[in-house]
């Protein structure tokens, strides 16, 4: 009979063992899952924070290039504008056809010689 108690305590010692093993088991899982979502919660503002600021430098590149565009074809139309009243200028309206046309064609000649 003796015997059989101390069996009986024994069972009952590893049960609670078993219990408190789970318990403490149980209270480390929560503790990753809070830990889990706060990294996960830092990973995700850290992206979102890294991808607006590379938007907003992406889309101040790209109003630079624009006005980069714009300025050059502006240079490029004014050019082209001095270029056609320089042209008209010297071919003027003296002399026959022929003789304008051909100062004409050497003025043109000049201005885009390579």
């Amino acid at each position: 009979m003796r015997v059989a108690e101390e069996k009986a305590k024994t069972l009952v010692n590893q049960e609670e063992i078993v219990r408190q093993a789970q318990a403490k088991a149980n209270d480390i899982m929560a503790q990753a899952q809070v830990k889990f979502r706060d990294m996960r919660k830092a990973s995700n503002d850290y992206v979102e924070d890294l991808m607006r600021h590379t938007d907003e430098s992406m889309t101040t590149a790209l109003a630079e290039l624009r006005k980069t565009r714009q300025s050059l074809k502006s240079a490029a139309d004014r050019t082209a504008d001095e270029r056609a009243v320089k042209y008209l200028e010297i071919i003027g309206t003296a002399g026959s056809p022929a003789r304008r046309a051909n100062r004409g064609s050497l003025y043109f000649n000049k201005l885009y010689a390579f």
